[in-house]
């Protein structure tokens, strides 16, 4: 329900870092961080919802971008196999899509166990390539949005600034 009430509102505008506890692990090791939201979510449950949505989906940019560092890969963007529950909801992969600047797939067998399954053949197929291009089925992709990649980016620049003025992220941004 509140899937469908967001989703021609977004992205919105409140800033959400939606830790459920004190201290992160990713894409930074920060201990001290603690989670933050712009809006009360016991007065504004849509914008909240849509708020959580869009830190996390910033928390996951920052993480593609830091590999994207790490492992020294062009700046286009491969596209993404989301698995898991979360997965299931259209107004959530398309927002993760619009705000990573990435291609989201969902599989038809989305969950962990199947996984385990494409894993475990890649050892007689010969790589996880090749694992992954004969079993998995896509179901669905979600595209990025040009409409909205510009509000996206300034939603995603103002939650970075944040967290470097918290000491959650360096002044420089994730550490390379």
């Amino acid at each position: 329900a509140l899937d469908a009430a967001v989703a021609p509102r977004l992205p919105v505008d409140a800033l959400a870092y939606p830790l459920c506890d004190r201290g992160e692990r990713f894409p930074v090791r920060a201990p001290e961080a603690e989670g933050f939201f712009g809006v009360d979510p016991a007065y504004a449950p849509e914008t909240a919802w849509a708020a959580a949505l869009q830190g996390t989906a910033c928390i996951e940019r920052l993480g593609y971008e830091l590999l994207d560092r790490l492992v020294g890969r062009p700046a286009a963007p491969r596209p993404v196999f989301a698995t898991g529950g979360g997965s299931r909801s259209d107004v959530w992969m398309q927002l993760r899509a619009d705000v990573t600047g990435r291609e989201l797939r969902r599989p038809v067998h989305p969950g962990s166990a199947f996984g385990s399954a494409v894993l475990a053949a890649s050892h007689l197929l010969g790589d996880l390539s090749r694992a992954g291009a004969a079993l998995v089925t896509v179901e669905a992709r979600f595209e990025p949005d040009p409409a909205r990649a510009a509000r996206c980016d300034a939603y995603h620049g103002r939650l970075v600034d944040e967290l470097v003025r918290r000491g959650v992220l360096p002044p420089a941004g994730p550490p390379s």
